[in-house]
């Protein structure tokens, strides 16, 4: 048998063969636990996937179709999401299984693992079509407690099993008396056990599969399970430096053409989606201080194109932007921080728009009191001649944003052609189109200073019915000649 494992690079999980070793059996006298041979054999079957990272949360103990009543307090590794609602709690491990037709894969509690207040569900997954990573889901038992779950602990394992041929499994039942030894044999059987633990020792009449004299019993199918892994894939720390090169590439040297047409995504406000409370209150607290504390800022120069129209204002952003090489600088517990709240939104992007997505790299933005930002396009120019051509981040097909605080006035987000205006909350997270279909703007910050984490995603593949069509010129609202020009808000348009 035969199984593939596809894991999403650079998620902090692990999959390997589940261990024999439990910290509550090496909490026993003289680690006795392990001489249980039924217990020590079942510790290592399956596979188990495991974080990398701590989790905690707590739930209320109310249970209904809210997702508010489960807080994630500590989720580093952007694993954990509450939607699933009813006091239960899920984590993207980032791993699909592949398996052929006649084989599925059962997900079991890991074998001998205690975690108080909380347990996984024991599900079936038909695994030879199942199209998104394997879904782990909690079952938290005990509320209005702190419940963590320790990184390495392994979360779930699996084992590949046939249901069809279990279901040819016919039990048959039958009356049967077994022969009872005589006292003799009794009192022999007690005085060998007896001598063995008054040495200090353990029988192991069950795992050799004799009696007491040494009759031979029987044969153990196997005495230790060994599962065997090929893993090809990368390993998180080569692939975490191989983007840290990548991310520090000049970005005028580095633009990648987009799969996805401009209008590809239509017009439709339904496609402006907030999340909110989307952030813990660790990662919110965390974030807003370091944000705060920012003193190394990116340095960068600015564009003009062909035609001498301004593509990068880099007086604009002075001082004002943080992207990873300078957020390591300053602290490098930055970057991982923001890299878990992306792969905690990724699966909620990819679902939404029926896509396969890239991050770009984390950043830190400050906005002072006085800035605004006038609407435009992420991904290309909006108006004026160069309407429609790329600017120099064609690949953000899909903008989104962390807010970090909202204890300032003004700093709305708005979407003129949609008729959308937004004040961000603390903790929230927004995504939308990259397109000039979704031109947004930032109304004038007055008071404190408003901070964001801003991220785009490239497009890869579309995963849904509805692909591009390449031989089509997709409806761009800004190309209309009954809009070119036209003044949406008073601030679209330099006179």
């Amino acid at each position: 048998m035969q199984v593939k494992a596809y894991k999403h690079a650079g998620h902090r999980v692990k999959i390997e063969q589940t261990k024999v070793k439990r910290d509550w059996m090496d909490a026993t006298d003289n680690a006795h636990a392990y001489k249980c041979f039924p217990v020590s054999l079942a510790n290592t079957i399956g596979w188990s996937v495991s974080l990398l990272d701590d989790v905690e949360f707590i739930w209320d103990g109310i249970s209904d179709s809210s997702a508010e009543h489960v807080k994630v307090l500590k989720d580093p590794g952007g694993f954990c999401s509450t939607q699933r609602s009813n006091g239960t709690i899920s984590f993207y491990t980032g791993i699909f299984f592949e398996t052929d037709e006649n084989t599925s894969m059962l997900q079991i509690v890991p074998p001998n693992y205690f975690i108080d207040g909380a347990m996984p569900f024991t599900t079936v997954i038909s695994t030879s079509f199942f199209p998104e990573a394997i879904p782990v889901a909690w079952k938290i038992t005990r509320a209005n407690t702190k419940i963590t779950i320790p990184a390495g602990t392994p979360i779930a394992t699996f084992i590949p099993i046939s249901l069809a041929k279990y279901n040819e499994v016919e039990l048959e039942i039958h009356d049967k008396v077994w022969p009872e030894m005589s006292w003799q044999q009794k009192e022999e059987r007690n005085k060998v056990w007896k001598e063995i633990t008054m040495q200090g020792k353990f029988t192991n009449f069950y795992r050799d599969g004799v009696e007491y004299d040494g009759t031979k019993l029987g044969n153990h199918e196997l005495k230790a399970i060994r599962l065997k892994i090929n893993d090809f894939s990368t390993p998180i720390e080569e692939w975490y430096n191989i983007n840290m090169e990548k991310m520090n590439v000049n970005h005028l040297d580095s633009v990648t053409k987009s799969i996805t047409p401009s209008g590809f995504f239509g017009t439709s406000k339904d496609n402006i989606v907030e999340l909110e409370n989307f952030m813990t209150e660790e990662e919110i607290d965390f974030l807003e201080k370091a944000a705060k504390g920012i003193t190394i800022w990116d340095y960068t120069e600015s564009h003009v194109n062909e035609n001498g129209t301004t593509i990068y204002d880099a007086n604009y952003w002075k001082d004002r932007v943080a992207t990873r090489p300078s957020l390591d600088k300053n602290d490098p517990k930055i970057g991982p921080v923001i890299e878990g709240l992306f792969q905690r939104l990724q699966p909620i992007i990819e679902n939404f728009f029926n896509v396969r997505v890239q991050p770009t790299g984390q950043t830190i933005v400050r906005w002072l009191p006085g800035h605004i930002q006038k609407p435009h396009a992420d991904k290309e120019l909006h108006d004026g001649p160069d309407a429609g051509l790329p600017n120099d981040f064609p690949y953000y097909d899909i903008a989104s944003l962390f807010y970090l605080n909202d204890d300032y006035e003004g700093g709305e987000i708005y979407w003129p052609l949609q008729g959308v205006t937004i004040k961000p909350k603390r903790g929230a997270a927004y995504f939308f189109p990259g397109d000039m279909n979704y031109i947004h703007g930032v109304t004038e910050i007055k008071g404190n200073i408003r901070y964001t984490v801003p991220f785009f995603w490239t497009i890869l593949e579309h995963t849904g019915a509805n692909k591009p069509d390449y031989n089509k010129e997709y409806y761009r609202t800004l190309l209309d000649p009954e809009m070119r020009g036209k003044k949406l808000y008073e601030s679209v348009y330099e006179e």
